[in-house]
């Protein structure tokens, strides 16, 4: 084909690329003020999350409202903040949606909580893997996945909401919670929303990382610090280009008081992280089975016989995208070595 009409293929594909972003972002930018329920919690509905809020009581928010929609700022920017979080982890990058898992039936919304200290036991925001009937009059067999965000948070300097919301994209993919890979991940995930200075990663060293024993020991009692032990130097080391799209509207989004949502437009490891956890929504099905597990309960999802099933997973994921050297590619050691 000859340049000239490559070039003008190329321009109108980017160019439907950029009105189809237009149109999302103008049903994105539209939200709507629902009626208390019967707990008298308000909601601001921006599908395919509810905000669901107090205005009264022990668990109300700030009625701090700049703009003066009779919706408060942090109901507000969490949404906000959450819209944009899910345009670039499932719209951009293809992490499976969490309404369209199989794990689940008749997911209609994500419901985000918002309430006191004294509901979230320390923590500033909690994600739940089991479904809720969603109380929707309109469609009583709807169900919803349910976040709950600590009210004294404010989004425009804390990324929670994101994080919550990407272990739903977890919940989703995969059964496996081991708190190393749930929570270390999901601190990786906060890098499309924040800046994060780039790490020094060296794969040769990651990859015999990923089969020393003693190091693997501490990587699986580290929580979130798995962040920085693996999941961001190992974002850096597959040496990805996931930069976001300047020209996408939605990216360009900003909370009630003007500020940015995004600080960069940086997101090392996207791609590579996406299908890892596709790989892990496999990798369960052998644990579930070689483990003789009855159900997906909580201790099965925490059990410590999931971690070498994800360890093989990387390592699997590593090699299929060649970024694994050729002699760590060979099978010299049976991965099923690293199941207890």
């Amino acid at each position: 084909m000859e340049t000239g009409k490559v070039f003008a293929l190329t321009r109108r594909i980017s160019l439907c690329a950029f009105f189809l972003a237009l149109i999302l972002w103008a049903d994105i930018a539209q939200g709507e003020l629902l009626p208390p329920d019967r707990y008298g919690r308000s909601a601001w509905l921006k599908p395919p999350f509810r905000v669901l809020f107090n205005v009264a009581g022990e668990h109300a928010v700030s009625d701090t409202d700049i703009n003066g929609n009779n919706v408060p700022d942090m109901v507000e920017d969490i949404a906000t903040q959450l819209q944009v979080a899910h345009h670039i982890f499932c719209n951009i990058f293809g992490f499976p949606d969490p309404l369209d898992s199989p794990r689940y039936s008749n997911l209609k919304y994500i419901d985000v909580r918002v309430f006191s200290a004294s509901r979230l036991s320390g923590a500033h925001g909690l994600a739940f893997d089991a479904s809720s009937p969603a109380a929707d009059p309109e469609d009583l067999q709807a169900r919803s996945l349910i976040i709950y965000i600590l009210r004294d948070l404010d989004p425009k300097r804390n990324v929670t909401p994101a994080h919550e919301y990407f272990h739903q994209i977890q919940n989703g993919a995969t059964y496996f919670k081991n708190s190393w890979y749930y929570e270390g991940m999901a601190r990786w995930a906060e890098d499309a929303l924040v800046i994060r200075a780039p790490v020094s990663a060296d794969m040769q060293d990651l990859e015999e990382s990923l089969r020393d024993e003693a190091w693997l020991d501490v990587l699986y009692k580290s929580g979130y610090g798995a962040a920085r032990l693996l999941w961001i130097p190992l974002a850096e080391a597959v040496n990805e280009d996931t930069n976001l799209p300047r020209d996408d509207p939605i990216l360009n989004m900003t909370y009630t008081d003007g500020s940015p949502v995004l600080s960069d437009f940086r997101f090392a490891g996207a791609r590579f992280m996406r299908s890892l956890l596709i790989r892990l929504g496999q990798a369960d099905q052998q644990a579930f089975v070689e483990q003789g597990y009855q159900s997906w309960s909580t201790q099965n999802r925490h059990d410590p016989a999931n971690n070498g099933y994800i360890i093989e997973a990387i390592l699997e994921e590593l090699g299929s995208t060649d970024v694994l050297s050729p002699l760590c590619r060979l099978p010299a050691m049976p991965l099923g070595q690293l199941h207890p």
